[in-house]
């Protein structure tokens, strides 16, 4: 078995679990008296899973900083390096026992995609459409741009039985990986399903090796806004009655993993706040503008980065409805050359501690507090390099979200 080292690891501050699931759903369920005990229970165990990761540090082995490694679109450039596939089974255990027993590992001789049950057929068909569509449409090979492996737990959890709310990617200390929980069965189905979840997911990563986005206030917002218009992107993508125009998407990340009738997705990016509303549980907090932005302390979502990522994310979609075609031949090369551009990255390489309190000393002109109107600047930046409409498309976007004035 290869080594489970990653071939770069990033400074233990910069190094988040960043998950699908909102911080601030799973308290809401956690306190609601209107679901079960047991999902209760699960919801408690997720967040208090899901903080505990966030709260992991790491002694730095490296960083992946180097503009040569971690940065640019020009891969096309580089030999291919050829991934590979590594599935784990992570046998309802928690994040200490991660990334569990490997099941299936591509090209290995023996290996028989038939052997895995269908939580592991589904990442690996996922992640092989994923592979494919940033190498295709981006010239980026694999998350890190160099072909690095991909390695995925599944049925993720900490007792025995169906009971974790979440996906996410762990650049941990032994692995740089991601992990699907199996849900509980009432609320959420299993995070294996959708493939826009996996895109979201796998994107974490492509941030962490590009722009960096340290995971809090609108640096984190912004993070988790990449992984929604690139996951959403490649939902279109592989659309089953084939690639969709932007005019034609529902916009809808994570549409299928409420169990509750009538809730439509996680997130809405055509119209924040409008995803999910279960009354006496938990409803969607995304404003759809900056005037309803309101700095929160780190120990609400991170800040709100699953919060006011729809402001960034309406924003997306305006560009690419605007703009007409497919959301990634224009729109998606902007938002990308942008999340590439070195300057985005060195904005954060000599960022303060870890978790500076609120009211820290950069103040409101730090870049973790004021990346909107930094990214808004880069779009319109590259925008320019496509048309004069390109860039009149992207100007008018972010001003009708209100980060531009």
């Amino acid at each position: 078995m290869a080594s489970l080292n990653p071939p770069h690891q990033e400074a233990a501050e910069h190094r988040h679990c960043c998950s699908i699931i909102p911080s601030y759903v799973l308290k809401d369920i956690a306190d609601s008296n209107n679901v079960s005990d047991s999902v209760r229970a699960i919801a408690t165990k997720s967040l208090s899973f899901v903080t505990t990761i966030h709260q992991a540090r790491t002694s730095a082995q490296g960083d992946v900083s180097n503009p040569s490694t971690a940065l640019g679109t020009n891969f096309a450039t580089r030999p291919i390096q050829k991934h590979l596939l590594r599935i784990y089974d992570s046998k309802q255990l928690g994040i200490d026992h991660l990334p569990g027993i490997e099941v299936y590992v591509e090209g290995k001789i023996g290996a028989k995609l038939e052997s895995l049950d269908k939580s592991g057929k589904n990442v690996y068909e996922h992640f092989k459409n994923i592979v494919e569509f940033y190498l295709k449409e981006f010239k980026r090979n694999s998350y890190d741009g160099k072909g690095a492996d991909l390695h995925i737990s599944v049925h993720v959890d900490d007792d025995p039985g169906p009971g974790f709310d979440n996906a996410f990617w762990f650049p941990g200390s032994n692995l740089y990986q991601w992990a699907f929980g199996d849900g509980d069965n009432e609320l959420f189905d299993n995070f294996t399903e959708l493939l826009d979840v996996s895109g979201h997911e796998f994107t974490h990563a492509v941030v962490q090796y590009t722009g960096k986005l340290p995971y809090k206030w609108q640096s984190g917002a912004l993070n988790e806004s990449m992984a929604d218009v690139f996951g959403s992107m490649i939902k279109q993508y592989f659309a089953p009655g084939g690639p969709q125009k932007a005019e034609d998407a529902d916009w809808l990340v994570g549409k299928g993993i409420w169990l509750v009738p009538g809730q439509r997705a996680l997130r809405d990016m055509k119209n924040p706040g409008t995803a999910f509303d279960i009354p006496g549980v938990t409803k969607d907090r995304q404003p759809a503008h900056m005037d309803h932005y309101v700095e929160l302390p780190l120990a609400d979502d991170r800040g709100g980065v699953h919060i006011y990522s729809g402001i960034p994310n309406r924003a997306f979609v305006l560009v690419a409805k605007a703009l007409g075609g497919f959301s990634w031949e224009v729109a998606g090369q902007i938002w990308y050359d942008s999340l590439t551009d070195p300057s985005l990255r060195e904005l954060f390489d000599s960022s303060p501690e870890p978790d500076p309190p609120i009211k820290d000393a950069w103040g409101r002109n730090s870049p973790l507090k004021n990346t909107f109107k930094i990214f808004a600047d880069l779009t319109i930046k590259h925008a320019q390099a496509h048309s004069p409409d390109a860039a009149a498309a992207v100007t008018d976007a972010w001003k009708d979200v209100g980060v531009l004035r």
